[in-house]
């Protein structure tokens, strides 16, 4: 979380703070399957503030949820960072550096592009 205080030029004890608010519950009462949540959505939170926050093609930034991770290059992806949060910090932000924030809509609209030829309304016409 040092680096991401780093980043967002604020101090750790902001960062820590607005993770913990946005998580707060009692810890030692939680299932498994209620940490693992816990922390997948800790560190989508910390991924989305390291990557800037928004999207980088429209610049949506309403709700964390609808921002994702695309890898630039798919042949050099190492994991899902969605699945694997049981990774330490710093293998996450590896794999997040090769990567991009993306809206879902210009996710959707990267991978249409990127796997096929684009079909717009006026073609069928």
């Amino acid at each position: 979380m040092t680096e991401i205080s780093d980043v967002l030029d604020v101090e750790l004890k902001e960062v820590i703070a607005f993770c913990k608010k946005l998580l707060k519950t009692n810890y030692s009462s939680l299932t498994n399957y209620q940490k693992v949540k816990r922390r997948r959505k800790k560190i989508k939170i910390l991924g989305v503030i390291y990557k800037g926050g928004k999207c980088i093609k429209c610049g949506y930034n309403k709700y964390f949820e609808n921002l994702e991770f695309h890898h630039i290059d798919p042949t050099k992806k190492e994991f899902t960072i969605s699945q694997k949060s049981n990774h330490r910090w710093k293998t996450i932000k590896k794999e997040l550096n090769k990567c991009i924030l993306l809206c879902s809509t210009c996710h959707r609209e990267t991978h249409i592009e990127q796997n096929t030829i684009c079909i717009t309304p006026k073609m069928l016409l």
